[in-house]
C-alpha cells in the first residue's frame, strides 16, 4: 500500500475515511502522514484482538485440531498456503490417495527412490496440486524414516536426500479415457528401475488404485496386500491361495491384471492376516512366480 497516496486521497476528500492496522514500517515513524488525519483510524497491529475475533479464532483452531486428529488434512498448516474449506473438502480424498500411492511405491521398490514425477489429469487444472504432490512425497518418505514427515517438510527432506521431485498437468488431449481425475506417480530407483502407479476417486470419496506398472487393477488402498508378478498360467493363483490357507491367512479380495494370455500377470490379494517372512519366501519359490511383496497401507 502507498501510504502517502492514501493520505493525499483522505485529505482531498476522494476517500471519506480509512482504518489501518498494519503499516509498511512498524512501529510507524511519528511523521507518518496517516497518524495525524482525523478521518483515518489507526491501530498498532491489534485489529484482530477483539472478543469476537478471539472466540472465532479459538473455535477455528479447535475444529482444525479435531479434524487432524481424526485423520483429516490440515486446512491451515503452518508454512503452507491456506486452502479454501470447499476446495479442501473436494481434494481431501485425493490427499489420502496421493499419500497411499507414495507408500505403495516405497514398499514395492527394490531400491531407494531417487526421482518422483507426479502427473495430474486436466481435471486438476483449477485445484492446488502442490499440496497433493507434497502428500505423495510424504507417503514415499514415511515408511523409511524415523523422523516426522509431513506435507510441510516433505519436499525439503526429499531434496536433502537427493530425491528429485517434479509435477506436471496433462493437456486435455492426453487425458485418460476412463479416469478423468487421475493422479499418476512415476518413480525411478537408484537401480535404474522405473515404476508407475495411478489412482483416482470415484464419487465423493471412493479412492482406488487403477494401474500398477501398466496393469489395470481396481484396488482400495488400505489394509494388508500381497502383490505378485507371475506367469499367467493355470495353477499359480491356486497354489498361492493354498499356501495362504495353510497358514490361516484369510483372503478378503483379489484383483488380477495381465498383459496377454500366457504372458506376465500382476495379482493383488487383500488379506485379513499378516504374512510372515517364511510364508512370503514359500510364495516366492512357487513355479512361475517372479516377485512377491507384502504391502500395508
Amino acid at each position: 500500500m502507498d501510504e502517502q497516496a492514501l493520505a493525499d486521497a483522505l485529505r482531498s476528500g476522494k476517500l471519506a475515511g480509512a482504518a489501518i492496522d498494519v503499516f509498511s514500517k512498524e512501529p510507524p515513524p511519528p511523521d507518518n502522514p496517516l497518524l495525524s488525519l482525523e478521518n483515518c483510524v489507526v491501530t498498532p497491529h491489534l485489529g484482530a484482538s477483539t472478543t469476537e475475533a478471539q472466540v472465532n479464532v479459538a473455535v477455528d483452531v479447535a475444529e482444525q485440531i479435531v479434524s487432524v486428529l481424526r485423520g483429516g488434512p490440515a486446512r491451515s498448516a503452518v508454512n503452507l498456503p491456506p486452502i479454501d474449506p470447499e476446495v479442501l473438502q473436494r481434494i481431501a480424498p485425493y490427499l489420502m490417495l496421493a499419500e497411499k500411492i507414495g507408500k505403495l511405491h516405497t514398499q514395492l521398490a527394490q531400491a531407494p527412490i531417487v526421482q518422483v514425477q507426479v502427473t495430474y489429469s486436466p481435471d486438476f487444472a483449477e485445484l492446488p496440486t502442490d499440496i497433493l504432490t507434497r502428500a505423495v512425497v510424504t507417503g514415499i518418505l514415511q515408511p523409511v524414516l524415523s523422523e516426522p514427515v509431513n506435507p510441510v517438510n516433505a519436499l525439503l527432506i526429499a531434496q536433502n536426500r537427493g530425491i528429485h521431485v517434479t509435477q506436471s498437468l496433462q493437456q486435455q488431449a492426453e487425458a485418460h479415457e476412463l479416469y478423468p481425475s487421475l493422479i499418476t506417480v512415476t518413480v525411478q530407483t537408484s537401480a535404474g528401475k522405473r515404476h508407475e502407479v495411478a489412482g483416482t476417486v470415484f464419487g465423493k470419496s471412493d479412492a482406488r488404485i487403477v494401474t500398477v506398472d501398466g496393469y489395470r487393477v481396481d484396488v482400495i488402498p488400505q489394509g494388508i496386500m500381497l502383490f505378485t508378478q507371475h506367469t499367467d498360467k493355470p495353477g499359480v493363483i491356486g497354489r498361492v491361495g493354498t499356501l495362504l490357507g495353510s497358514r490361516n491367512v484369510n483372503i478378503a479380495g483379489m484383483h488380477l491384471g495381465r498383459e496377454k494370455v500366457g504372458g506376465k500377470a500382476l495379482m493383488v490379494l487383500m488379506v485379513d492376516d499378516p504374512i510372515d517372512a517364511s510364508l512370503l519366501a514359500e510364495i516366492r519359490a512357487l513355479d512361475g512366480m517372479e516377485t512377491a511383496q507384502v504391502v500395508e497401507l
